[in-house]
């Protein structure tokens, strides 16, 4: 879905995501690139419509005057100032967002002093049109990476909660009435979920390399991790950066239930999110300064129909996610992002009834043929080979699978983590 940025700002990003200087150097305008990173991201989808669903995917907050919502997230990259994007990509009616302010977290629902106001062109409030995003004025406020951030902000209701990362694995709250700038919140509801809250950008203090936007499905968003442990493998992926003196953000583009080629179907549809290409412009090209890129796409594709109440008839061949996966290479090479591709786990033993089978097996290994062939990626992350059991390749290690032996557990999340390549950030 388009972003309603100026375009001052689009040609910003275009510049900044250029593989190598002279394009933006060589502007007659003298413009320069973009000094905006992603250092959180949470790629946004909609609530399930059925009312009886886990709790989990319970709506967070319901479509009701004057509540407040204050979202923890946590930062892969620290920075000398920060602004927030918001969306009501879902949303049927406008969103009215009132007294946003951004805060360092002391846990659970208190913050350090309360925070600073994010304003909107200086405003205190704005109106989000329904389809749109937004972006805040910058705020002067220095910020550690690997720290935790609370995004507090008053809404209308008006929209209800349409617009929401539904599987956020971190604790985040609402409360009633406007709350942004308490230290703590009076009568508080937890919330396992991020609504309107998809991007937090930091202005680092000194040059770095960008963002690393993950792009996937609920492997990447961190299912059956370890919940507020920040366990995930892009979160992993990122302490290994930090650890290594690699100045790069790790963006978390990943939703659960995610397909290739597939707007999400069953019962819990909506919550699954558009097809990975429809979203690729909203959910990894527009983040601030994404330089890479690394795919784990397809599973779902494979797994889902005739399991879950997912029809059988949206099956697809391992030459249709190729193609798929093909487009998504070309879009990124198209703005100077190289890509990894990530092969597709062991999914043999998966308690989801229908979504293992032999000839599900014979597609995901043509595809982790394909990923691994060369020239199809710029690089390859062999998640298979780095959870598979030796014994049984087409099952995950018992050390490192959760119960449903689908998901990686947080050693299996680990190993994802320790198998990605740091020479392909030098490029």
């Amino acid at each position: 879905m388009p972003q309603l940025r100026s375009c001052l700002a689009i040609a910003l990003a275009a510049c900044a995501s250029a593989p190598a200087p002279p394009a933006c150097a060589q502007q007659k305008t003298g413009w320069v690139a973009a000094s905006w990173v992603a250092s959180w991201a949470a790629s946004p989808s909609m609530q399930p419509a059925f009312q009886a669903a886990p709790p989990d995917l319970q709506p967070p907050a319901s479509a009701v005057p004057e509540q407040t919502l204050r979202e923890v997230v946590h930062l892969s990259l620290g920075g000398r100032a920060v602004r927030i994007r918001l969306s009501n990509a879902f949303g049927k009616e406008p969103l009215e967002v009132r007294n946003a302010r951004i805060a360092v977290s002391s846990g659970g629902d208190a913050t350090q002093g309360g925070g600073m106001p994010a304003l909107f062109r200086r405003n205190a409030g704005i109106e989000i049109p329904a389809g749109a995003d937004v972006l805040s004025d910058p705020v002067a406020m220095p910020v550690a990476g690997n720290r935790d951030l609370a995004i507090s902000f008053e809404t209308d209701g008006r929209s209800g909660t349409e617009t929401v990362h539904v599987t956020a694995l971190q604790t985040s709250y609402t409360a009633p009435g406007n709350q942004a700038g308490a230290a703590s919140l009076r009568a508080a509801r937890k919330i396992e979920s991020w609504p309107f809250l998809t991007e937090v950008e930091v202005q680092p203090a000194r040059p770095a390399g960008g963002a690393v936007a993950a792009f996937g499905d609920s492997i990447t968003d961190g299912v059956h991790s370890t919940a507020d442990s920040n366990r995930r493998w892009p979160d992993l992926l990122a302490a290994r950066l930090r650890a290594a003196g690699i100045e790069l953000a790790v963006a978390n583009a990943g939703i659960s239930g995610n397909r290739i080629l597939h707007d999400g179907q069953g019962p819990v549809g909506p919550a699954f999110g558009l097809n990975a290409l429809a979203r690729m412009d909203r959910d990894v090209l527009a983040l601030a300064g994404v330089r890479y890129l690394i795919v784990l796409l397809g599973i779902n594709d494979i797994g889902q129909p005739g399991s879950g109440g997912v029809p059988a008839d949206s099956a697809v061949t391992a030459a249709q996610i190729e193609t798929g996966l093909a487009q998504i290479v070309s879009r990124a090479r198209e703005h100077g992002i190289p890509v990894m591709g990530a092969t597709l786990l062991p999914f043999k033993g998966t308690a989801y009834p229908g979504y293992y089978t032999a000839q599900k097996e014979t597609i995901r290994e043509s595809v982790n043929a394909w990923i691994r062939a060369p020239g199809n990626f710029d690089a390859v992350a062999d998640f298979d080979r780095a959870v598979q059991d030796p014994s049984d390749p087409l099952r995950m290690r018992k050390e490192y699978a959760s119960a449903d032996w689908l998901h990686p557990n947080d050693a299996g999340m680990q190993a994802l983590a320790s198998s990605i390549p740091l020479t392909f950030f030098a490029r």
